[in-house]
């Protein structure tokens, strides 16, 4: 799209000098463009995505390329699929941490399984 010519105007309105129906094919797609935004300048303030810099060792650097060339990634998708695994990785490592001070006051209070939980939360409920 040419930002010099654009000339985005109410949607629908005739470009043709009034006779409605009849405006050129570029006015109508400039027109279809001003239904989801009003000026280019939205459209490229809207990025769906955020550059970072990072500095790593010259070694990691090339070891990062050479494993998306591997891959067949680039450099974002593979730093996406990075993130998402090392995610994965800390929330495992929360949800076992959680587990074992579980364990631990379960075994402080005598728990030991299933039927033991039940009557606890019997005894809480005076049932």
């Amino acid at each position: 799209v040419d930002a010099e010519n654009l000339h985005v105007g109410r949607v629908g309105a005739a470009t043709d000098g009034g006779r409605a129906g009849t405006a050129p094919a570029h006015a109508r797609h400039e027109c279809a463009l001003a239904r989801c935004c009003n000026t280019l300048y939205d459209m490229a303030s809207e990025r769906v995505s955020r550059v970072i810099s990072l500095s790593v060792p010259p070694e990691a650097a090339a070891e990062f390329e050479r494993i998306a060339a591997e891959e067949g990634r680039n450099r974002s998708e593979l730093f996406r699929e990075m993130l998402r695994a090392y995610t994965v990785q800390r929330d495992l490592r929360e949800f076992e941490r959680l587990q074992r001070i579980g364990a631990a006051n379960a075994r402080r209070l005598g728990i030991r399984d299933e039927a033991d939980v039940e009557r606890l939360i019997h005894d809480a409920r005076g049932v």
